[in-house]
């Protein structure tokens, strides 16, 4: 359990704060259990409520925020926030808190409890407050007060569907932690039906096969199809906004946006069903559907030509490799002059002549008489026999097996290529 920036002592409370104090750990203890909690309790219900009491041995993930901050956007880091915000359960005095009518950006929970511990409820105000506006699924617990006997009061569990022809609350039954026992019992989604509600799409009609026009003149594609879907599905009527010299969208310094996603961020319309590409920014300021179309992207490049004919000579050996045969022709030249100089006394240009026979298959002129140059040639001749055979072997492969460049697997492999 997490706690953040609120001091908790018990304090007296009124004949109805035990019933506020039962429902509220019933609930966190019920329904809630086991889910992600974040728990908001406004300052005037604090000084009522034993929230030390009330929050002790809870087995749910709880975060509790801190009510009287308005810096939404950065009181809090993302390392004190928790990673995922399943529920957000908010107890509320006689007013109502910012968090429901300013909800900050990273705020975007699964569903909203209200618990309105106070006499009086306003329903229909907390229903119009932003948050609960937009969240899919929302509750409000209001009090039954029985002045008689307060101990034995009840709450109703209320709903809306703002976009039903009666938009009005709608009683769901009286809290008892037998009948609410899971999310699905307390929480109805509030967008199932919109009631006929007629909204306004914008879009570009060359945007295949998501969205363009057919020889008639009518509109066809995969996110049209998907659209007439979910109005009958979800009971909503709905007519395009078509623009032919838009851009998609681009967020601007001022963090609004132009093009299509514009129209949308301006109330102008209530969608976009062209193909989008799902980015960080884009998923943080509008709602987007789930990925259902998947396109990728490749490279096509010539095939380069084949070496002419009088490289093939040097195709078997790489650069690095002819460079160090002649190294070591050089150097055993000269090895192979010194040794001789008490025996053949060979000049250097027959030394480096015979070096180079053993190199063309040629045999040498004169057999050394000193057992070092013999032995100094013999350890040349076996080289010279290893780079002839690997020489020929890599010639006749080259001259008659046809060669298949290696594919380019990566951007990386690309740009280290000498392709242009």
């Amino acid at each position: 359990m997490c706690r953040a920036g609120v001091s908790l002592w018990p304090r007296p409370s009124p004949s109805w704060t035990p019933v506020v104090g039962r429902v509220l750990r019933e609930a966190l203890t019920g329904p809630l259990s086991g889910h992600q909690v974040m728990l908001m309790v406004d300052d005037g219900v604090q000084r009522s409520l034993s929230l030390d009491l009330l929050l002790t041995g809870l087995t749910s993930p709880t975060v509790l925020l801190h009510t009287t901050t308005h810096n939404t956007d950065n009181h809090f880091t993302t390392q004190q926030l928790p990673t995922a915000q399943d529920v957000l359960l908010v107890v509320v005095g006689t007013g109502s808190p910012w968090l429901l009518w300013s909800p900050p950006g990273w705020l975007s929970p699964r569903a909203v409890l209200v618990l309105v511990a106070a006499q009086t409820c306003s329903a229909r105000k907390h229903f119009q407050s932003p948050l609960l506006q937009n969240t899919p699924s929302v509750a409000l617990l209001c009090l039954n007060h029985k002045p008689q006997t307060p101990e034995y009061s009840t709450y109703s569990v209320m709903n809306h569907f703002p976009l039903s022809a009666n938009p009005e609350p709608v009683l769901l039954g009286t809290w008892h932690p037998d009948t609410f026992t899971t999310l699905e019992d307390l929480f109805q989604d509030q967008f199932q039906d919109f009631g006929g509600t007629g909204l306004r799409a914008t879009l570009i009609p060359l945007d295949k096969p998501n969205v363009f026009q057919r020889d008639d003149g009518e509109l066809d594609g995969l996110s049209v199809r998907i659209l007439a879907t979910m109005a009958y599905w979800l009971n909503f009527t709905y007519s395009y906004n078509i623009v032919s010299a838009a851009t998609w969208g681009i967020r601007l310094e001022n963090g609004s946006y132009d093009g299509m996603l514009g129209v949308v961020q301006r109330k102008e319309s209530h969608m976009v069903i062209n193909n989008y590409a799902i980015t960080y920014q884009r998923v943080k300021d509008f709602d987007c559907s789930v990925s259902y179309f998947l396109e990728g992207y490749g490279m096509i490049l010539k095939d380069p030509p084949p070496l002419p004919h009088w490289q093939s000579i040097f195709y078997p050996f790489t650069g690095i490799v002819w460079a160090a045969v002649g190294g070591i022709v050089i150097l055993t030249t000269l090895a192979y002059y010194f040794v001789n100089m008490r025996g053949l006394r060979l000049p250097m240009i027959l030394s480096f002549l015979d070096v180079l026979k053993s190199l063309l298959s040629q045999s040498v002129s004169q057999e050394p008489l000193v057992w070092v140059s013999r032995g100094l040639l013999g350890l040349w001749l076996l080289a010279t026999w290893v780079l002839r055979v690997s020489y020929t072997s890599n010639l006749m492969a080259f001259l008659t097996v046809p060669t298949i460049q290696a594919p380019l697997d990566s951007l990386e492999q690309l740009a280290e290529s000498d392709l242009r």
